[in-house]
């Protein structure tokens, strides 16, 4: 099978944002434990300029808390769609590179050009996945290689 360091990279790739979304989601599970907390704090009265001024930092605190927790809980969503697209992406470079793996060996000016195009297109995962926008997914070509091989008049 062909190699396809594309496939590779976005593999690597969707698992660090796979991760990222992990470590996001439990910053927003602590949302609920700082928020109670944060609440315990606000139930402290003291009659004293300082009283007045923890109060004060406390409410604010609260407020941040409860945004970056909102927050952590979207991102971690987004994390985690980016992660599943990058993983469909890596799985369609490795069909891609089993599909070219009957095409070695054979000159690339007898070929469609979108089986040259897929194989520069496993080198690099940006250029794979534009490679995909533009064709739309992987192109159908590629599904019938080994018909257009064989069809091919090679040593006639």
């Amino acid at each position: 099978m062909m190699l396809s360091i594309a496939a590779t990279e976005l593999e690597r790739t969707a698992a660090v944002y796979e991760d990222m979304s992990g470590a996001l989601s439990r910053v927003d599970a602590l949302a609920g434990p700082y928020d109670s907390a944060v609440a315990r704090a606000e139930d402290c009265t003291w009659d004293s300029s300082a009283g007045e001024a923890f109060s004060t930092a406390v409410g604010f605190v609260r407020g941040e808390g409860l945004f970056v927790g909102g927050e952590a809980s979207e991102l971690a969503l987004e994390a985690r769609t980016i992660a599943g697209e990058l993983y469909e992406a890596a799985s369609m470079a490795r069909t891609v590179a089993q599909l070219l793996s009957a095409a070695a060996g054979v000159a690339p000016d007898l070929l469609p050009e979108a089986v040259s195009r897929a194989a520069e297109a496993l080198g690099d995962p940006v250029g794979f996945v534009r490679f995909l926008e533009q064709y739309g997914g992987v192109p159908s070509v590629l599904y019938t290689i080994e018909d257009i091989i064989s069809a091919l008049p090679i040593g006639d």
